[in-house]
């Protein structure tokens, strides 16, 4: 998780006397928020007591009071209620519970107390404009969502990514943004949201909200994202991480020793979308959306496919990638099969070719197969270029051969 840091601003100093003016000063929430501060000074018993000022900052989801005490002893410490932080370097750093703080004036009691045990005791005020927050807990709904809350003094006028957002009575309100599937390849949730916000009678402020995290992982083993079937069913499954969890449309599914496994119903032809979700503690969901076909007859859809009758096994051989993007039909014998992360590649020695690795094929397939070794099959798809490989048995060579970007796998008759 990375954590961002607002720009330095120093707050209105005050001596015994006054309390000093106000200043809108910008208070960035280290994960994901942003609030305007007013820092205001403190008032002393003393006429010789130092004046402190304060700010707040926030860091990986954590706020911090800043109190500034320039003239304080070496050795002196701040104290809020039980909370204590030394003064080093003219500051000290208090942390501050997740709801210690308010819209609207915050007036703090601060103590402060030199190295010979002498206390002195005032109160800062920090008055807070504004606040946006995410609420993470929203990962947790089917499906997952990211609510961003906003507290704002009651009137303002705030605008979220250019949409306006309307305030209750008290100055909150909230919007739960989409969580789109991410691509497989992306390893990070990044998402920042933009407002303006401007209170009553004060200048407009304009920011962004920042979540970054890391997505839960996932492996989609079986069928692929893209599944054509004429059963009833179909298996979903993958690896993640020991301590995640799963649920396909809602519907939990177990999780033992970071495999999963469970089937998917598809009662009648037609188009079928299931949503993978996958969470992961410390990490955002992760979504998967799958498409599903199921058809009447597997062998009658594939009759329906195009395919270039005149592009023979022969002719694709001498120059694979002159022929890239044409429909083929070719017939083989399974040599070698490779299944993973919800994706088949197939070595095929074609048929009626005479053998060997003039003879060989390559088949790309966008989900697990379960064709084996030996099997003989009917590949029809679209002619990918060529494909390189080492073979199996060490030698240094690379082979190429063409390659098929398979639609269809179908049982072939055996000679």
């Amino acid at each position: 998780m990375s954590s961002a840091s607002g720009p330095a601003a120093d707050a209105s100093s005050a001596d015994d006397r006054t309390s000093g003016g106000r200043h809108l000063l910008p208070w960035v929430l280290g994960l994901a928020a942003v609030a305007l501060a007013v820092a205001a000074g403190a008032w002393w018993w003393t006429q010789r007591a130092p004046a402190l000022t304060a700010t707040v900052v926030r860091a990986d989801g954590a706020e911090t009071l800043v109190v500034r005490a320039p003239d304080a002893a070496p050795g002196s410490t701040v104290r809020l209620g039980v909370t204590e932080g030394r003064v080093e370097r003219g500051e000290a750093r208090l942390p501050l519970e997740p709801d210690a703080l308010h819209v609207g004036d915050n007036h703090l009691g601060l103590e402060l107390v030199s190295p010979t045990g002498r206390r002195r005791v005032g109160t800062v005020t920090i008055e807070l404009a504004y606040r946006i927050t995410p609420d993470l807990t929203g990962f947790d709904r089917d499906p997952p969502v990211l609510p961003i809350v906003v507290h704002a003094l009651p009137g303002s006028v705030v605008t979220l990514d250019g949409q306006p957002l309307s305030l209750d009575a008290q100055g909150t309100a909230r919007r739960a943004l989409a969580i789109e599937p991410e691509p497989p390849s992306e390893v990070a949730f990044d998402r920042t949201v933009r407002y303006r916000v401007e209170p009553p009678g004060r200048e407009a402020a304009t920011g962004a909200v920042h979540v970054r995290l890391p997505l839960a992982r996932l492996v989609l083993d079986r069928p692929g994202q893209t599944f054509l079937s004429d059963r009833a069913s179909v298996e979903i499954g993958g690896g993640v991480d020991d301590d995640a969890t799963v649920s396909v449309d809602g519907q939990a599914v177990p999780v033992k020793d970071g495999r999963f496994l469970t089937r998917y119903a598809m009662p009648e032809p037609g188009a079928y979308e299931p949503l993978v979700v996958v969470r992961e503690p410390g990490h955002a969901p992760r979504l998967l959306r799958l498409a599903l076909t199921r058809v009447q007859d597997l062998d009658a859809a594939a009759a329906s496919y195009p395919i270039d009758r005149s592009l023979s096994f022969k002719r694709l051989a001498q120059n694979p990638t002159i022929y890239r993007g044409q429909h083929i039909a070719l017939e083989g014998r399974v040599y070698n099969v490779d299944v993973s992360r919800g994706k088949s590649a197939i070595q095929m020695l074609v048929r009626g070719c005479g053998g060997g690795v003039a003879c060989s094929v390559w088949v790309t397939y966008p989900a697990a197969t379960d064709v084996s070794n030996d099997d003989w099959i009917k590949v029809l798809g679209v002619v990918g270029g060529e494909q390189q490989f080492r073979p199996r048995s060490g030698e240094d060579t690379v082979l190429t051969v063409p390659r098929i970007d398979a639609a269809f796998i179908l049982p072939a008759k055996a000679p």
